[in-house]
């Protein structure tokens, strides 16, 4: 039988791409319920005598990393020429069968594949040979690296429109059992034209092409390893090979930094106070930029070469045109002096949450970070992000591991350049050793003359750097700290904007919420405590009528209807509209002792008279009005228990609204005239004398205490 080469498998993932499937379909993924397919296909062809040239290469058909198949989907995204060599037609052709498959395929323009080069496949693994050629063009890719003649003839066919898909395939039928390893079916395999199929043949190569061929082949590995890397983060120091020919290379393939956005979500004033600014991270990647230190202090001096390798000043120069990161440096004693140095790298800590490991990236390439000297890997359990007020900015400023902040290397004290952060790299396991104390490299015997503990300390340091590592130096301080916030658990977060599509019938429906306004309220209007205890409670709101009462005050400060002198109950606001898709359910509401029903949502928008729209409550769950004595109230608008939801009731009452704004005026105004706002004597009784004249538009209110007497002119004409 046939090795199973990366070129093979590389088929193998565009035959089954072509047939609708996904990675995540197909392999391991990074899916709860992995499929078998993957591993159904590698232990078949095993199973028919086949071998694998490597584990990488068993490795790509057996889990289907989502990492290898984007590297070999490119060449159908760029309708590359191995597609139509292999299948007969073009990408876009290709496409149109799939979409028999796989109706969610979106075309893209011809020759070109699918939009997003595969948005829209869905076929599952239980759709493998569904048409019944699977298998058979399965075994003919690994044996002769084609698919079966017949299978092209029909996709050949119903491109050029001499027939249709269902002329040339049955979907359906056979279906294979998973994990079964292919070996049991349901159906009928087609029939295939035997003089069609392929003889396999034996050629003698010549030790020249064998040599060739595995080099290609060894090649193909490389690059499928690297692909892999750029998805799984970075599992293998070994994997890593530093070029000696460039000297200015940090690291050469590590995996590809993770795009991270910070998203328009920010988390609410609520949560912050409730969790101190600290917020666990359980998805998603952290990414920490560290500063970029200046060339004098971060750079790596290359003329340490002739030390430490003894090599002559041509070979140096020589080797000096490879380097892709060098800058020059003026001596600060001489100006017309410059001398070359590595530029100092660009260094982000990765705080993987769903791996629960630090990576580190120097110069945008991604390896594992280690703890300390041991080389042990940077592993954590917890992770928490410590955050600003988000009223202020929102800006996350630590972070913890295990309840410690991100050790970033060793911290190194250069008197002649102050602190930096030093982190050694790669292959000898160090993580931060200072200068002089890179162990194995470090030779103290060595008594030529000349040889000072300087000279020794710069060749250990050249030692080191040709064995693959390098001095990695930046700033001690994180320049930036990076995250989604809607990676958090949601409870954290302001709540999502609202489609508000259903405005209320303002003659019959009204919105009614519970304020709780925490420490006692200054407002005579609006109390805010029990009557009967004198505890702090929620004070109850409804809107429209009490806009002559309260004025509502937007997020940014802004005070609604400020000509509110002479309002009538309900009067300045134009409408009052709901999410539709918001509605928690049904509740029931009593107030004043009368039990009414109503729908529960979570926000409300209201449009006022000047055009001016607002939200109540606001994204961090508050609300704020000011009273007509100018008094500012403000506070969280009740949650529901259940939920842990504001909850804003739409009452529905065509005959009663006004008797329900009666009853809470009632209790506010039995909250104002109790013995809380009245001083008493000794002996507990009110000594607060009150009379009330109206003059004109005017109502004027006489409070004597004592020798003391307090006039109020209230002024009751409206103003248009």
């Amino acid at each position: 039988m046939a090795r199973i080469t990366a070129t093979k498998a590389n088929q193998i993932i565009l035959y089954l791409y072509a047939q609708g499937f996904k990675a995540g379909s197909v392999g391991l993924s990074s899916k709860k319920n992995p499929s078998e397919l993957g591993n159904d296909i590698a232990d078949y062809l095993i199973a028919t005598g086949h071998t694998f040239a490597n584990s990488t290469v068993e490795k790509k058909v057996r889990e289907a990393q989502p990492a290898s198949w984007s590297a070999v989907l490119e060449k159908h995204k760029e309708n590359d020429p191995m597609i139509e060599s292999l299948f007969g037609i073009n990408a876009y052709e290709l496409d149109k069968y799939t979409q028999n498959l796989a109706p969610g395929i979106v075309l893209n323009t011809s020759p070109l594949g699918a939009l997003g080069g595969g948005k829209g496949r869905s076929t599952k693994y239980g759709g493998y040979n569904t048409t019944g050629w699977d298998t058979i063009n399965l075994d003919y890719i690994a044996n002769n690296q084609v698919l079966h003649p017949d299978y092209v003839t029909k996709l050949q066919n119903i491109a050029s429109g001499a027939t249709r898909f269902s002329d040339e395939f049955d979907k359906g039928n056979p279906r294979y059992q998973e994990g079964s390893s292919l070996a049991t079916y349901s159906g009928t395999v087609p029939t295939t034209s035997v003089a069609s199929a392929p003889t396999i043949t034996t050629t003698t190569t010549t030790t020249t092409e064998e040599e060739e061929e595995e080099e290609e082949e060894e090649e193909e590995v490389i690059a499928e390893a690297i692909a892999e890397l750029a998805d799984s983060i970075i599992t293998d120091l070994q994997q890593y090979k530093i070029d000696d020919n460039d000297w200015s290379i940090f690291v050469k393939d590590g995996g590809k930094v993770p795009v991270v956005e910070s998203g328009d979500r920010k988390v609410s004033s609520k949560s912050y106070a409730a969790n101190s600014g600290s917020f666990p991270v359980t998805k998603g990647q952290v990414i920490v930029t560290m500063p970029v230190l200046n060339p004098e202090l971060g750079g790596i001096d290359i003329e340490l070469s002739i030390q430490g390798q003894l090599v002559s000043p041509a070979e140096l120069e020589d080797r000096k045109k490879t380097m892709t990161k060098l800058i020059a440096v003026t001596e600060e004693e001489d100006e017309d002096e410059e001398y070359l140095m590595i530029a100092p790298p660009s260094v982000q800590f990765i705080l993987d949450a769903d791996k629960g490991q630090v990576f580190i990236s120097i110069n945008g390439e991604v390896i594992p970070a280690v703890l300390n000297e041991s080389g042990i890997p940077y592993l954590f359990s917890n992770l928490e992000i410590i955050v600003t007020d988000p009223t202020i900015s929102n800006k996350i400023i630590d972070v913890k591991l295990d309840g410690a902040s991100l050790v970033t290397g060793k911290t190194v004290n250069n008197p002649a350049y102050g602190n930096y952060s030093n982190y050694g790299f790669p292959l000898a396991g160090v993580a931060g050793l200072p200068p002089d104390c890179y162990k194995e490299h470090y030779d103290a015997t060595e008594t030529s003359p000349g040889k000072t503990d300087e000279a020794l300390a710069a060749v250990s340091l050249w030692r080191y750097i040709e064995d693959g590592g390098r001095d990695v130096r930046f700033g001690t301080a994180a320049q930036s700290i990076i995250y989604n916030f809607e990676d958090l658990n949601d409870s954290y977060l302001q709540p999502l904007a609202l489609k508000y599509d259903t405005p209320l019938k303002l003659d019959t429906q009204a919105v009614y919420f519970n304020l709780k306004l925490g420490d006692l309220t200054n407002s005579t209007l609006f109390p805010g405590f029990n009557i009967n205890t004198g505890a702090a409670e929620a004070e109850g709101i409804l809107y429209p009528n009490d806009v002559s009462n309260l004025r509502p005050v937007d997020e940014d400060g802004l005070v609604m209807l400020q000509k509110f002198r002479g309002r009538k109950a309900g009067e300045g606001i134009e409408q009052i509209r709901v999410a539709s898709s918001n509605l928690q359910g049904p509740a029931d509401v009593e107030i004043g002792g009368i039990t009414y029903n109503a729908e529960v949502y979570t926000q409300v928008e209201i449009t006022f008279e000047d055009g001016q729209i607002m939200t109540i409550p606001d994204s961090d769950e508050r609300f704020k009005g000011v009273d007509n004595s100018n008094t500012e109230i403000s506070g969280i608008v009740q949650q529901s228990e259940v939920t842990e939801k504001p909850q804003i009731f739409i009452l529905s009452a065509p005959t009663n609204l006004n008797q329900v704004y009666e009853s809470i005026e009632k209790a506010r105004r039995s909250a104002r005239i109790s013995n809380k706002n009245n001083r008493k004597d000794t002996d507990n009784n009110i000594i607060t004398q009150t009379a009330m004249i109206k003059q004109d538009d005017s109502y004027y209110i006489i409070m004597g205490v004592g020798d003391n007497t307090v006039v109020v002119e209230l002024d009751m004409s409206r103003e248009e």
